[in-house]
C-alpha cells in the first residue's frame, strides 16, 4: 500500500513569471511502513510537455511502486502545462531535477531511479548525462520523444517549422525574445494535442535545429544504467540502446500498469529494496562527568539478540556522519547498531579531548548496550577512530570482533613524516613545556603541513589541538601506534580500505594485518575506486561485513537484499 503527501522541493525565494512559484508542489508517494531517514530506493518522475505531476502515468506508478517498497516522487516542474512553459528553459529542468534528487536523499533515500515520460525522458537523461550524480543508480524513459528540433519539424511540417524557427530567430536578435511568440500545435506520439506557448528565446533552446535537445546525444553520454520503454517509435528505442553504453530494451509501454510492472523488475536488479523499516533512537550516557549521545538503530520486526554492533567515529566524526547508511542496513539485516557520540566529536571535542577519553567513552557506551540486554558487541572505527577500537578491545571480553574501516596507521611517525624531524621535535618540546607551566589544557597547538604518501594530493592538514590532547595522539610516547596495539587483538578482525584512500595503501594495510599476531583470523577487504569515507560504497561495505561475521561465527544475519554490482560498486578480496 501507498500514501499521498504534498511536498515542495522549490527552495528559491523569489517568485516565477507572473508571479507564480517557479515550481509547483510535488506529489510524493511513500510506502505504508517507510519511516524518516531510512535508507532505500525511489523514483524521481519528470512529467510529459505541458503535463503535471498528477498526470498519467504518475499515480499509478505511486501506487504500484510504493506496493513494492519504492517511494515515487513525482516532480512538479517548471515548465508544468502551458503556464509554465513560456520561458522555461532546458536547463530549468535540469535544476528541477536537482532539486528533486536533493530532496529524496535528504529524506534518506540513497538509491535514486530517474523516470522521465515524452519530453520528460529527454530532461532526466540530460540531467544524468552532464552531472553523473553519484546518488543516481539508473535513468529510465518511457514513450520518449525524438531529438526535439527533427521530431517537431516532421510534426508540423518543415515549412512551418522553418517558419517559425526564423521568426524566433529574428526576434532574438533584435532584443525582443521575451517578447514575441511561438505559438504551434502538433500531434505527440500518443495522439493527443501537443502545445508549444512560449516566447520565442525559450523556444529556440528547446526547438532550434541547434539546440541541446537531443536525447541520442545524451544517451551517448550516459554512463548509468538506461531502460528504455519505447512507445509507437520502436525505431528510436532501438536507437537509443545502441548508442547508451549500459541500455535495456524493454517492450513498448502500453498502459501504466505495465510499465509499473517493467519498471520494478528492472529496480529490483539496480536499487534493490532495503529491507524492514528500522527504528532510530537517541540514547545518551554520562561519562566523565559530561552526557554523551548515541544513535541507536535497531530494527522494528521485534528480532531478539544479544549481540550489538558498536560504531566509533574518525577525527571530529560526530553520530550524523558517514556511517548512517551502514548502520540502517545492519540494522535491517537484525544486528541493533549504536553510533557513538565521543566526547572528541566536532572539531570543538576533538581540540581539547586527550586519547584517553575515547577509551572510557567506549566503555561507557559497552555498558549503555549490556544495560539493553546486548552483552556481545562488534566492536568497529572509522580512520582515527580504528586505534582507540584496537586499543580498547584487549580489555573487555565483551567485545567479540573487531572491524576497522581504513584504519589509521602509527600517528606519531605519520605526522613527523609529515612535518619533518626538526619540526616535529620543536613542536613535541613546544607541548611538553605548555603541559609542564600547568597550560596543557590551554595553550594550542597548531601546525600546518602536507599530508605524506600515500596521499596523492598532498593535501594541507591543520587541526589546532590543546598541548596535552596533541601530546596524547601525536606525541613520540602516545598510545597511538596502531601496528603495536593491533598486536594485541585478540578477536576476529576485518580491515576494510578503497583503493582511493588517502591515508593507506596495500602496503600500509599488509603491515596492519601482519601486526595483527594474536587474531584468530585477519580479512581484508578493498573497494576498487573507493576513497576514505566509503562514499558510494556504504552498502557494499555493509553487505561484505554481514557476510564476514556470518563466516567467522560471530554473528549470523537475516536474510536481507544485496546490491548488484552495477547499484554501488562490490569489494575485491
Amino acid at each position: 500500500m501507498a500514501t499521498l503527501h504534498q511536498v515542495n522541493v522549490w527552495n528559491e525565494k523569489e517568485p516565477g513569471p507572473a508571479g507564480l512559484a517557479a515550481m509547483p508542489p510535488s506529489l510524493l508517494w511513500l510506502p505504508d511502513d517507510y519511516r524518516l531517514g531510512q535508507a532505500g530506493g525511489a523514483v524521481l518522475f519528470a512529467h510529459r510537455w505541458g503535463g503535471y505531476p498528477y498526470d498519467p502515468p504518475a499515480p499509478v506508478l505511486g501506487h504500484r511502486l510504493a506496493g513494492r517498497g519504492y517511494a515515487v516522487l513525482s516532480l512538479g516542474l517548471r515548465r508544468r502545462g502551458a503556464e509554465g512553459q513560456l520561458t522555461t528553459l532546458p536547463d530549468d529542468d535540469l535544476r528541477d531535477v536537482k532539486l528533486g534528487v536533493d530532496y529524496l536523499a535528504s529524506c534518506g533515500f540513497d538509491q535514486i531511479v530517474l523516470v522521465g515520460h515524452e519530453a520528460g525522458a529527454l530532461s532526466v537523461t540530460r540531467y544524468q548525462a552532464k552531472t553523473r550524480d553519484l546518488r543516481v543508480s539508473g535513468v529510465a524513459v518511457v514513450d520518449p520523444l525524438p531529438d526535439l528540433a527533427n521530431w517537431l519539424r516532421q510534426a508540423v511540417g518543415p515549412a512551418v517549422y522553418d517558419r517559425q524557427v526564423r521568426h524566433a530567430t529574428v526576434a532574438a536578435r533584435q532584443g525582443s525574445g521575451l517578447d514575441d511568440r511561438a505559438d504551434l500545435t502538433a500531434i505527440a506520439p500518443d495522439g493527443r494535442p501537443f502545445l508549444i506557448d512560449q516566447y520565442a528565446s525559450a523556444f529556440l533552446a528547446w526547438w532550434a535545429p541547434i539546440a541541446d535537445t537531443r536525447i541520442s546525444r545524451a544517451a551517448e553520454d550516459l554512463l548509468a544504467p538506461l531502460l528504455i520503454l519505447p512507445g509507437t517509435d520502436a525505431a528510436l528505442g532501438e536507437q537509443l540502446a545502441r548508442r547508451a553504453r549500459a541500455a535495456t530494451l524493454g517492450p513498448r509501454a502500453e498502459d501504466p500498469a505495465a510499465v509499473a510492472e517493467q519498471l520494478a523488475n528492472w529496480m529490483a536488479e539496480i536499487a534493490p529494496v532495503a529491507g524492514a523499516p528500522v527504528a532510530v533512537e537517541l540514547l545518551q550516557t554520562t561519562v566523565g562527568g559530561e552526557v554523551r549521545p548515541g544513535l541507536f538503530y535497531t530494527p522494528t520486526s521485534g528480532t531478539r539478540s544479544d549481540t550489538a554492533y558498536l560504531y566509533i567515529p574518525g577525527m571530529t566524526g560526530t553520530p550524523l556522519g558517514v556511517f548512517a547508511k551502514q548502520a540502517t542496513i545492519l540494522a535491517q539485516a537484525g544486528l541493533p547498531t549504536l553510533v557513538a557520540g565521543l566526547r572528541r566529536a566536532g572539531r570543538g571535542g576533538h581540540r581539547v579531548t586527550p586519547f584517553e577519553h575515547d577509551l572510557e567513552d567506549i566503555r561507557a557506551f559497552i555498558d549503555l548496550l549490556e544495560s539493553r540486554g546486548l552483552r556481545r558487541v562488534i566492536l568497529s572505527g572509522g580512520s582515527l577512530g580504528a586505534v582507540p577500537c584496537s586499543a580498547y578491545q584487549p580489555t573487555d571480553p565483551r567485545v567479540v570482533a573487531l572491524a576497522l574501516f581504513a584504519p589509521t596507521n602509527d600517528m606519531a611517525p605519520w605526522i613527523r613524516e609529515g612535518l619533518g624531524p626538526e619540526r616535529y621535535d620543536q613542536t613535541v618540546q613546544q607541548a611538553r613545556d605548555a603541559v609542564a607551566a600547568g597550560r596543557g589544557d590551554e595553550a594550542i597547538i597548531e601546525v600546518t603541513f602536507r599530508r605524506p604518501d600515500p596521499d596523492p594530493f598532498h593535501a594541507l592538514f591543520r587541526y589546532p589541538e590543546t598541548a596535552r590532547a596533541w601530546l596524547s595522539r601525536w606525541g613520540p610516547d602516545a598510545p597511538t601506534r596502531h601496528l603495536e596495539r593491533i598486536a594485541e587483538v585478540t578477536v576476529p578482525l576485518l580491515l576494510l580500505c578503497g583503493t582511493e584512500d588517502n591515508f593507506n595503501d596495500r602496503e600500509r594495510m599488509d603491515a596492519v594485518q601482519a601486526a595483527a599476531r594474536r587474531a584468530p583470523s585477519v580479512e581484508q577487504r578493498w573497494y576498487e575506486d573507493c576513497d576514505h569515507l566509503f562514499v558510494r560504497f556504504e552498502r557494499a561495505a555493509a553487505h561484505d561485513l554481514l557476510d564476514w561475521l556470518a563466516r567467522s561465527g560471530v554473528w549470523r544475519s537475516s536474510p536481507a537484499p544485496r546490491d548488484s554490482e552495477r547499484s554501488g560498486g562490490r569489494g575485491a578480496g
